[in-house]
């Protein structure tokens, strides 16, 4: 297994992004994984279900008022790979989100599979929870969430 199996660096978007992902490559461990999720992200657990944990994105993207990422508990790349208890479980965290960070309208995206083709920096299922913010028309940002 080499030392970036568990994430692409060439989807980093910020320096600091950029040294925390070089510290994990050294030390060639999942960033989201439970033991390191802390530590690596730098932002406490939210809320955690059996299966998911709730966090605050530390590199939120631009005009998102709100940017939650939902962290599956167990270490997998796929949704090939979730029990549909783990699906009901994730949706459930992201409703209770929803209300709890009073989100008007987003995006619930999941990414998957193969960074090259998705766009995510880490290879551990996650997905994100984002309400752009509204300019004074009332009318939505542009939120540039990558795929690819």
């Amino acid at each position: 297994m080499s030392k970036s199996r568990f994430i692409n660096k060439s989807h980093v978007r910020t320096g600091n992004q950029s040294e925390i992902m070089d510290e994990i490559e050294k030390e060639g461990v999942c960033p989201f994984c439970e033991e390191n999720l802390e530590r690596f992200h730098g932002k406490p657990v939210v809320e955690e279900t059996q299966y998911w944990s709730l966090l605050e994105a530390k590199w939120p993207y631009s005009h998102a008022r709100a940017h939650l990422l939902l962290v599956a508990s167990r270490h997998m790349e796929d949704i090939s790979e979730l029990e549909p208890e783990e699906w009901k479980d994730m949706l459930e965290l992201a409703q209770w989100a929803s209300n709890q960070y009073k989100i008007a309208g987003g995006a619930l995206a999941l990414r998957f599979g193969d960074s090259n083709l998705t766009g995510a920096t880490v290879h551990h299922l996650h997905a994100h929870l984002i309400e752009p913010e509204a300019d004074e028309d009332g009318k939505a940002k542009l939120v540039n969430f990558p795929i690819g």
